[in-house]
């Protein structure tokens, strides 16, 4: 069988080795491709909603108690109220632009509810007051934004002004409100005196999902290849160990016939005649003595 050897021990080891690793590099594989996907969704999402034009908050999200579904993501929307500015906390750990801040967040009491409102961003200090912030525009305002999907909290997790999650159903002054969004401000009317820093559109970067793709699928296909290329060279050297045993064998069978042995069996038959025990070959020393034995130094 000329591959049995596949089937020792070793090289059981080898192959199930390539297998698994192959089998890892098709899931890891299978897995950036989702996330591929799924960012082309996002991307898609955001394309569709961010620069299409707005509709009124109630009429996006009928029911305030509601979440906010997947396709609603990042709809332009425009929302009429008063802020609570009594309300105003800091969302920590929300960089911008690679310095460390605070998202600042508002109740906007509107006529279906209070909602959250991002009203934009603010520097990391060392003892963080909403107080400090600048304060929203006073009386009736129309904000001009996005709607996203509120994060999941824990009331464990705030302190004194500031909350770690944007989650309005853990944070004061949203009772009977939209606890299953935030609105992203892009601009108000009246504006602030002091307007905040606002948010930045969203990145629609596919990312290196489809290179990580490619990378995994093609080490999985190295992987088998260099098992398979393995696998040849060994059973090559195999033959040529072979090759030479069986070279060697009648090398040996040859000489010795050519000394006036016989082996048993031989191919050359056993009626062969032995070569004289007291024959030599001519060795050099021979033909340098014929050499000089000619020229008279004999």
């Amino acid at each position: 069988m000329r591959y049995g050897f596949i089937f020792s021990a070793k090289w059981l080891r080898y192959i199930a080795i390539a297998i698994i690793f192959a089998i890892a590099c098709a899931l890891l594989a299978n897995w950036q491709n989702s996330r591929r996907e799924a960012r082309n969704a996002e991307i898609q999402r955001i394309e569709a909603n961010y620069s299409a034009q707005p509709q009124q908050l109630d009429a996006a999200v009928p029911s305030a108690s509601d979440q906010l579904p997947d396709d609603d993501d990042w709809k332009h929307v425009t929302a009429t109220g008063t802020y609570d500015a009594e309300n105003t906390m800091l969302v920590r750990n929300r960089p911008l632009s690679g310095q460390p801040g605070y998202f600042v967040v508002t109740p906007l009491n509107t006529e279906a509810g209070p909602v959250a409102v991002v009203r934009g961003w603010a520097p990391s200090s060392s003892d963080p007051d909403p107080s400090t912030v600048p304060t929203p525009p006073s009386g009736t305002v129309t904000v001009d934004g996005w709607i996203r999907p509120a994060e999941e909290g824990k009331a464990d997790d705030n302190t004194p002004g500031t909350v770690k999650q944007l989650d309005p159903k853990v944070m004061n002054g949203y009772e009977g409100g939209y606890t299953g969004l935030y609105l992203q401000v892009g601009s108000e009317n009246p504006q602030a005196q002091q307007p905040l820093p606002t948010l930045p559109k969203p990145s629609v970067d596919p990312g290196s999902h489809l290179s990580y793709t490619m990378q995994w699928i093609l080490f999985g296909l190295m992987a088998l290849g260099a098992l398979i290329v393995a696998i040849v060279r060994e059973r090559k050297a195999i033959a040529e160990r072979k090759s030479e045993e069986n070279t060697d064998y009648v090398v040996l069978e040859k000489a010795a016939i050519a000394h006036g042995v016989r082996a048993s069996g031989s191919r050359y038959g056993d009626g062969r005649r032995r070569v004289k025990s007291g024959r030599r070959d001519r060795s050099a020393e021979d033909d340098e003595d014929a050499a000089l034995d000619s020229q008279g130094w004999g």
